[in-house]
């Protein structure tokens, strides 16, 4: 199966220095700019395939400019409506036939936005598309149950690692090469929360493995990833 790699950049906090440098080891498919994130790709000089939303954060002389690219694919949306425009934006990289999706932009200022792209995040994997958002501080993703992860010491994000239950409970988590490793261990969502929070790599590697449930794993450092 042909790995399709859609980029989106939201309206959020955009990590300038760490995307120039993504991009020169990594390439996409599709380049979705949601709204706001326009600017942002202007910026990088990142030409978009589609823009999509309701562009009440957009630039109208910029997004006229592109209304003459007859290149670009440009959906508008009412203001008003029962979805974001990042939802909007994880749609459409469905519907582009994503395999993996990576979101830019998906974190700033906006809590409530934040906690709902953590499920665009679910619906993108339900959809057989492995997604993740990046910042120039955090590497989020889903795990899923019954699958071997591993997280090369030397490539990992960051220095932490973190992992939430994104279900109500995830059981039989075993973690190998972490400093603080666990064993068949069941971890409820509203229990002792914050148990998975701030671990790290001892060893060459770090694997991660558990029976059932959606885990959240953040990979975080508080130095800034150029």
């Amino acid at each position: 199966m042909k790995t399709v790699v859609t980029w989106i950049f939201a309206g959020g906090e955009i990590p300038y220095e760490l995307i120039e440098t993504y991009r020169k080891k990594n390439q996409a498919d599709w380049v979705i700019a949601v709204d706001g994130g326009l600017a942002a790709m202007e910026r990088l000089e990142i030409c978009p395939t589609h823009i999509v939303g309701d562009f009440d954060t957009v630039d109208t002389r910029l997004l006229e400019r592109y209304q003459l690219e007859k290149q670009v694919v440009i959906r508008k949306f009412q203001p008003k409506k029962d979805f974001t425009d990042g939802q909007i934006a994880i749609e459409l990289a469905l519907e582009l036939c994503s395999t993996k999706i990576v979101l830019f932009g998906a974190t700033g200022r906006r809590l409530d936005h934040l906690l709902g792209n953590l499920d665009l995040l679910y619906m993108a994997e339900q959809n057989g598309a492995c997604c993740e958002i990046l910042d120039a501080y955090n590497r989020v993703q889903l795990l899923w149950s019954n699958q071997y992860y591993r997280i090369e010491q030397k490539t990992q994000f960051g220095s932490y690692i973190s992992l939430l239950p994104f279900t109500d409970r995830v059981e039989g988590i075993t973690l190998t090469g972490f400093q603080y490793p666990l064993t068949n261990y069941t971890m409820p969502r509203f229990l002792n929360p914050t148990l998975g929070i701030s671990n790290e790599i001892v060893e060459e590697s770090g694997t991660i493995w558990f029976s059932d449930g959606i885990l959240i794993c953040i990979e975080s450092t508080d130095n800034k990833i150029a």
